[in-house]
Order: structure tokens, then sequence, then C-alpha cells
């Protein structure tokens, strides 16, 4: 059993109570195989590897609570496109979706592990849903799965499959889904040491049948699993039909869960489900629904976390840009503030919580990852915090949610194995994996009839990236 001892370092440990401190401003982290040991002191100081924490912050690694790893290859040019979500998922997304091959969802999940780990996220959902059926089934799980366990990263990968409203590569019955969530559970749950989870994951009401949310719940509670979906994304309704269906409660987790009313808020949370805010995606597309209002597109967070709904934080995605959690913690800070008009809501400790062990809680894995704890998984990081923006050194968790990125994370600790350190991945070779994925994306966009958006050019201001005029886009009053 390898051992390791991270000493001299200061320590944010989001313990919720116990014998552990919830910050230390110098001490050490034992970790012994996969477990820590051992936080703020410990009498035996050898180890196998011994890293010196002087100028670095530990704390726990970051969860990424709603994610899909096959985005990876349309971050950036899924900006480019005008309109609403659903636009582009009809004419961007479902393209590049049916024409994706083993080598694409390789290199798209080995990328978006490259993009995590260099930024401190060591756990993540990555929702595998709104798919070829076929795609899935013959090579597509395959190689999710397989990027997992080379990567060394930590998954959930909950798991839909569609039975109406889309294309008739994506629908199958409720029966062949459930047959084919029970092989990939077989398949894949508990492997690498525990590192992967499969969950039903039925891509939202739109899409996803009656029988087949029975199929998602027998599923959950056979393998003390949840459901994790889409939840008012776009429009109201949705808590209606989660209602109807008997989904709601602890098990049942919500991503987005932006259009709701009053009446939703009480029934999420008087049926304790729990809910994923991914803030930079909404903020950016909150021309997605017709529902106006002061705050639209900004969930009400606040209202669902004090009426008894668990709340964590992901990025969706290329919808979120950048894997980078720091930012979608300023982000959560900054829309919040905005909607509800009051900056002592979500103080930076609630949402470096919301980051760790709410998300892990979300996620049914608290009692093994979200905070420093003896006997808990090790899954850490360490900040480096000389970089001049953290001078002056005042308020820890207000140093940390809103001036740390993921270019200050110098080492990552998953399950117990250094997977990067001083920023240099040690598990495999990232610059096989960049080359690999520019290969494959560009070629995935060439397939897709989408070749255009692969351009170094700039697009005038007032254009489509087709090159057509946009009427309207320059608004008058600032034109010259």
């Amino acid at each position: 059993m390898s051992s390791i001892i991270i000493k001299d370092v200061a320590i944010i440990t989001v313990s919720q109570g116990g014998d552990t401190p919830s910050f230390v401003e110098r001490g050490v982290i034992r970790i012994d195989g996969d477990r820590i040991t051992a936080v703020g002191r410990c009498k035996n100081l050898n180890a196998d590897t011994v890293i010196d924490g002087s100028g670095m912050l530990a704390m726990p690694g970051l969860l990424n609570g709603h994610n899909h790893f096959e985005q990876t290859f349309m971050a950036g040019v899924v900006r480019l496109f005008p309109g609403t979500t659903a636009d582009w998922i009809q004419n961007f997304k479902i393209p590049m979706t049916l024409r994706m091959e083993a080598e694409d969802y390789y290199y798209s999940a080995m990328l978006a592990a490259v993009q995590m780990i260099k930024s401190g996220v060591t756990c993540s959902v990555n929702h595998i849903c709104q798919q070829s059926a076929d795609r899935l089934l013959r090579f597509g799980i395959n190689e999710a799965f397989r990027a997992v366990g080379e990567s060394g990263i930590r998954c959930l990968a909950p798991i839909g499959l569609a039975g109406k409203n889309e294309p008739d590569e994506f629908i199958v019955s409720a029966a062949r889904f459930e047959e084919l969530l029970e092989a990939w559970h077989e398949q894949g749950d508990g492997s690498f040491n525990g590192r992967l989870r499969v969950w039903a994951g039925p891509t939202g009401f739109y899409s996803s049948t009656e029988p087949m949310w029975e199929v998602a719940k027998r599923f959950a509670a056979k393998h003390n699993g949840g459901i994790h979906t889409h939840l008012a994304t776009f429009e109201r309704g949705d808590v209606d039909q989660a209602e109807a269906v008997g989904v709601l409660g602890e098990r049942f987790v919500g991503a987005h869960s932006v259009w709701l009313d009053a009446h939703d808020v009480r029934r999420l949370g008087e049926s304790q489900s729990c809910i994923v805010h991914n803030p930079t995606y909404k903020l950016g597309y909150s021309v997605d629904s017709d529902v106006t209002g002061f705050g639209d597109g900004i969930a009400p967070i606040a209202d669902l976390c004090a009426g008894g709904c668990m709340v964590g934080l992901g990025q969706d995605g290329c919808m979120g840009d950048t894997q980078d959690m720091f930012k979608e913690m300023r982000m959560l800070a900054y829309t919040q503030h905005y909607r509800y008009r009051d900056k002592e809501i979500f103080p930076p400790s609630k949402l470096i919580e919301m980051a760790t062990i709410d998300s892990a809680r979300t996620m049914r894995w608290s009692d093994e990852i979200g905070s420093l704890e003896p006997g808990k998984k090790a899954d850490l990081i360490l900040l480096d915090v000389r970089d001049p923006k953290f001078t002056p050194w005042l308020n820890i968790p207000a140093n940390i949610v809103y001036q740390a990125n993921a270019e200050n994370v110098d080492t990552v600790i998953i399950d117990g194995e250094i997977v990067m350190r001083q920023r240099k991945i040690t598990r495999f070779d990232e610059r096989v994996v960049l080359e690999g994925a520019q290969r494959a994306a560009t070629s995935l966009l060439e397939r897709s009839g989408l070749g255009h958006l692969a351009t170094a050019g700039f697009i005038p201001w007032g254009t489509h990236h087709d090159g057509t005029g946009v009427a309207g886009t320059v608004p008058a009053e600032t034109k010259r």
C-alpha cells in the first residue's frame, strides 16, 4: 500500500462537524492507499511520497454535478449559433451526435478529463443522453467507460435513451431501455476501484415516456442509486410531470431547474429532491424561453436551498464553455446576488460547499468524497496561493471563490493517486490526447456538414457564422 504525506500545508476540509476542523492554518494530510488517514496532525511522517505544501492550500477536489463529456468537441463553436438551445440541438448537436465514432467518444471523454484534472475537478457526472442507441451500444459506452479508467477521474454516469420526440436513432422502448441499463450497470458500475458508478439518466420529460420513468425508478431503487435528468430547462411544467410519474424525492436530481414558480419550489423542497445548478449555461442562453420576468434565465437557487433541496453545482458540458468550476462558483454568486438583490446570500464558504460536499450529496457519494476527513477517499487538490492575485490573503474562502482559477491548481490526487503534479499530468500523455482530440473533432465537424465552423478567421460584428447578415444585430443607437 502506497502512502503520501503533504506537510506544512493550509487546509480547508469542508468538514461538517466531528473531530476534523474546518480549517487548518498549517498542518499535515496523510494518505494510505486510496484513503485519507490523518488531517491536521500526524505522528507518522514517514511515507513513500512526501510533498512540501509550503505556499499551498489543500482542499477537497471540486465536483462537476452535471456534465456531458462528448460535448467537449462542441465547446467554443456552440456560441456561434444564434437562437435558442433547441436551435443548437437541432442544427448542431444532433448532426454531430449521429456521426460520432468510437474515436470521437474516446477522445472527447479524455479531453474532458484533461480539462477537469487541470482545473481541480476530481469527480464529474457524465450524463450520457440524447444520443444514438445503436452507437452507444456498439462503442459509445465502452469508450466513455474506457476513458474513465485510463484518465483516473472519478465519474457518475447516468444513462438515458429517448422514447419520443427525438430522431428515430435515439428512440427505444422502455423494455429495451431497462435491458440496456442493466447491461451497462453490470459492465461499468464499481469499476476502477469504485471510481465509476452508473445511474438511470432519462434526458427529460420532453423525450421520456411514462414507462421509462417507471424503469428509472425501479433501477434506482434496485441499485441504491438515483435518477439524474434535465428539469425546467426551457419552460414551466416539468415539476407537474415529475410529480405525476412519482419520481420526486431524495433519489431525484434535476439539472438546471430554472423555470420554477413558488409551488414548484415548495414541492421540490418538501420531497427533498436534489438540484444541480449550471449558472454559466443559463446566463448565456436566457433567450431559451418565452417566460419573462425579473431574473429571467436565473434559477431561484436561494429559494430552493431554503425550501429543503440539496443543491449542487455543475457546468453542463460545452454550454459552460470550460470545465473550470471556480468560474461556476463565481457565476453562481454573481447571478444570485443579482436575482435577489442581496450580496449576503451565498457567502464564499457556502459556494465552496456547493462545489464539493453538496455536489457529492446530489451524487449520493458524500460518505466517501466531498470533504477531507480520515476514512474518506483521497480526492484532493493543492492550490498554489503564491500567485500575486491572492495578496492580500485575508479571507481564504473569498480568495478561493473570487480570485482562484484553473491555472492555480498545482497538484491533483484522485483515489490516492497523484494524477497531476506541478501542473503536469502524470497518468497519461496529455499531448497525445490533445492531438488526438484535435484531429477527431475536426474530422467530426467535417463529416457533420459543419466544417465551415473550423476557421481561425474573425466573424464581423452583425453577421452570422456563415457570413449572412443578421437584421437588428447592431442597435440603432450604437451605430455611427
